[in-house]
């Protein structure tokens, strides 16, 4: 674990002459480094903001205000991993239609008996159920991950949410 670079202090080479120093208004939780108000609202944006922006807001996120704190790097890592999550399900189910789809209609084809109907048709609701459950629960978690991060507690890490994205500083 590195050290944190201390708080510019007014006067100091990155401190233009009449702004004022970012304060520290508490400690990320798992490194202990200084957290400002600004990112606090960057962490609450990456989660927030990725209910409309999927994955592109966490990445951004991650590669913009990620690489100077590592409480924001959390929490946009965090919402970029259910992002693409989401979207693994999704296309998964997506292909699970079209073959459902597909099937269906050929056992429709091939037989007078409506069983195979029948089956695609219990497929096709079960597979519609799990599309909003994947909704409910990427909204879910990017809400509570909202929360989290104005409270400067680390992001939910449920198991079902895939490490696709490590959470590991940028070297160099």
């Amino acid at each position: 674990m590195t050290t944190p670079p201390p708080m510019p202090q007014p006067g100091c080479p990155g401190v233009p002459p009449g702004y004022a120093v970012p304060q520290p208004i508490g400690e990320d939780p798992e490194t202990g480094e200084p957290v400002t108000s600004d990112m606090k609202t960057q962490a609450v944006l990456a989660q927030a903001l990725s209910l409309v922006g999927g994955w592109l807001v966490g990445l951004i996120f991650r590669l913009t205000s990620g690489t100077r704190s590592s409480f924001v790097r959390t929490h946009a890592t965090a919402a970029l991993n259910v992002a693409l999550t989401q979207l693994i399900l999704l296309a998964t189910l997506v292909v699970a239609f079209i073959v459902t789809m597909f099937v269906g209609a050929y056992a429709a084809s091939r037989s007078d008996d409506s069983v195979a109907v029948n089956v695609a048709a219990v497929l096709f609701v079960v597979e519609l159920l799990l599309v909003l459950a994947t909704g409910i629960t990427g909204v879910a978690l990017w809400i509570v991950g909202a929360v989290r991060a104005s409270r400067l507690q680390p992001p939910p890490r449920p198991r079902v949410v895939l490490r696709l994205v490590k959470d590991k500083p940028r070297s160099g």
